[in-house]
């Protein structure tokens, strides 16, 4: 239990600190300025996610066979880059910014993978995991709040905040990095319930894949549509707030996040009881669906003026992660423990990953080039909709796949002291 508190506590804590490098520059509306036919927070967030798709897919490969001896020089270069960019960020011209945070995007995009390094293949993985997404849910409310405050107490300008935000970040993050390292490897009794975990070879992502080729696939365009979903509210979270009145309400990010994150980690905290692995994965996808309807629901209530404006973003926010969640974590690792064979959950969770800032990248350009009239509140309230249905046929066709499927394990491989 000691083991499991403390790696879900230096997890979250180091991830929250991650996002002070990658979410302060969203806290600024850039109001008026553009690059071309895109306006400039578009053109910024989508050559941030051009990076992070980029890394993902790239790290498919290499994450996947990252020796577990490397893993926190491996954190600790990525987040130095990404702060290095910022830097240039600040100091590059206007049209050359995008390149800056593209190679913000490509050093950060390893990160979530190195650190569920640390937490996969225990039998409480899914208690950690969630742990550690609900870092990124309330982590990215503090950034923008700290860009905020930097902007408004230093008096930096756009430009030079999230270099700023950085900086005060880096001595926490490569403390709790430490501290995280420190975690003991999966016990015995972990592999066995779980499978060993050890760095994959092109041949262990080619059967691995193959087995599951069908039911990934339909995950994979799942989450490239939760994924665009999610980084839409998240991304111009300022401006809904903004056109729902409530611009002037303090903290409004850190507050409506941290009441998200509350309820998913408790929704998902159940699902460390159940110890069948088969089971695991479909409660995961059972509590996907469960958040389609959560989204689509809590939109029609707000049409109807049952709810507010804010309650509203709280019940897209809490069904938008109750579908994004599993598929960082806790819906890969399960898949992986039902295989039997010794691997990396990063391999999956990479992939996932990839696909999902695709879709995000997609979004982005959509509403700009398409639908740059409408309001973003009303635009939300549209793709909500859509998300509720599409999202809810996804997961009921994958559920019946997985459900007809035999997950029968292979013989785990013995640890390979080698690929440590």
């Amino acid at each position: 239990m000691f083991v499991a508190v403390y790696a879900a506590v230096m997890a979250f804590a180091a991830y929250v600190c991650f996002y002070a490098f990658r979410k302060p520059f969203q806290a600024a509306q850039f109001h008026g300025l553009s690059l071309g036919p895109i306006d400039l927070k578009t053109a910024l967030v989508v050559a941030q996610m051009l990076g992070y798709a980029l890394s993902k897919f790239v790290f498919v490969r290499v994450g996947s066979e990252v020796r577990l001896s490397q893993r926190r020089i491996t954190l600790l270069l990525s987040v130095a880059i990404a702060e290095v960019a910022l830097v240039g960020f600040g100091a590059l011209p206007m049209n050359l910014k995008p390149a800056a945070l593209f190679a913000n995007g490509c050093s950060l995009g390893i990160v979530w993978g190195m650190i569920a390094r640390y937490l996969e293949g225990r039998r409480s993985s899914d208690v950690l995991f969630v742990a550690l997404s609900c870092a990124y849910i309330v982590g990215s409310g503090i950034a923008k709040d700290s860009g905020i405050v930097v902007l408004n107490v230093f008096h930096l300008s756009v430009w030079w905040m999230p270099a700023a935000v950085g900086a005060l970040y880096f001595p926490a993050f490569a403390g709790l990095v430490w501290l995280l390292d420190q975690t003991p490897e999966p016990s015995a009794r972990d592999r066995q319930a779980r499978a060993a975990r050890l760095p994959m070879t092109r041949a262990d992502r080619a059967a691995l894949f193959s087995r599951f080729a069908v039911g990934i696939a339909i995950q994979a365009v799942f989450y490239l549509l939760i994924s665009g979903y999610r980084d839409f509210r998240d991304i111009f979270g300022i401006e809904i707030f903004a056109e729902l009145g409530y611009a002037e309400v303090p903290a409004v990010f850190t507050r409506s996040e941290t009441i998200v994150a509350l309820v998913v980690l408790a929704a998902f905290g159940a699902v460390v009881l159940v110890r069948n692995n088969r089971a695991g994965l479909l409660a995961n996808m059972g509590l996907m669906g469960v958040g389609a309807v959560i989204v689509g629901l809590s939109t029609w209530m707000h049409d109807a003026q049952q709810i507010s404006g804010l309650h509203w973003i709280i019940g897209t926010g809490v069904g938008a992660f109750l579908m994004y969640v599993p598929n960082g974590a806790t819906w890969c690792d399960r898949l992986i423990a039902c295989s039997g064979q010794a691997a990396t959950a990063a391999f999956i969770i990479y992939l996932m990953d990839g696909f999902g800032y695709l879709g995000s990248i997609g979004l982005q350009l959509y509403k700009s080039f398409f639908h740059s009239s409408v309001s973003f509140a009303e635009f939300f309230r549209q793709i909500s909709y859509g998300l509720a249905f599409v999202g809810a046929a996804l997961v009921a066709i994958n559920f019946w796949y997985f459900s007809h499927r035999k997950l029968e394990p292979l013989k785990s491989c013995p640890t390979d002291d080698s690929r440590h």
